[in-house]
């Protein structure tokens, strides 16, 4: 099981990265990512998620209104704002939120996965993209390890019981 403290670690990290590339923030858009750094699922649908990685304070999450409190349990994010869904009031869509959450950014690193839509709206902010998150994913945590050889264990268990059901002519 990935802890609390080993969610922190892995932000922690990312910050660490921002501060290697000389960014001013991170945008992390990816669900993988999104759960990689926080251990909190979702369903984005056509909603847009962000996390914001600042190098020098707590990250900031973006979410939609109906996922706020849900979302509100992520371990490691400072501040969690909302927006509403389409149609959204002026000023209270996600854009407004992001570009809220963005203000005084000038070097901002974005995922290589990060949605073309978002990357065209986001273009003022001269957004480069960066594998940051998936550097840091390329190495396995004791945890992590421990994980895998579970998993691994039942698939090899899974595998032998296919095996020993199978016969000659079976298709």
């Amino acid at each position: 099981m990935i802890t609390k403290a080993e969610y922190q670690q892995r932000m922690e990290k990312l910050q660490q990265k921002t501060v290697e590339n000389e960014l001013d923030a991170f945008l992390v858009t990816a669900e993988e990512s999104i759960y990689y750094l926080t251990g909190v699922s979702y369903r984005p649908l056509e909603r847009p998620f962000f996390i914001i990685v600042h190098p020098q304070h707590a990250a900031t999450l973006i979410v939609p209104a109906l996922e706020e409190q849900h979302l509100r349990s992520a371990p490691n994010v400072g501040k969690v704002l909302s927006y509403w869904d389409y149609p959204a009031p002026v000023g209270k869509g996600w854009m407004d939120v992001l570009r809220q959450g963005l203000e005084g950014v000038a070097r901002l690193g974005i995922e290589p996965s990060q949605p073309q839509e978002i990357s065209w709206l986001i273009k003022h902010f001269s957004a480069r993209p960066y594998s940051l998150v998936e550097e840091l994913r390329l190495v396995k945590s004791p945890a992590e390890v421990e994980m895998l050889r579970h998993a691994s264990r039942y698939a090899d268990l899974g595998v032998k019981k296919v095996i020993k059901a199978a016969y000659h002519g079976v298709s």
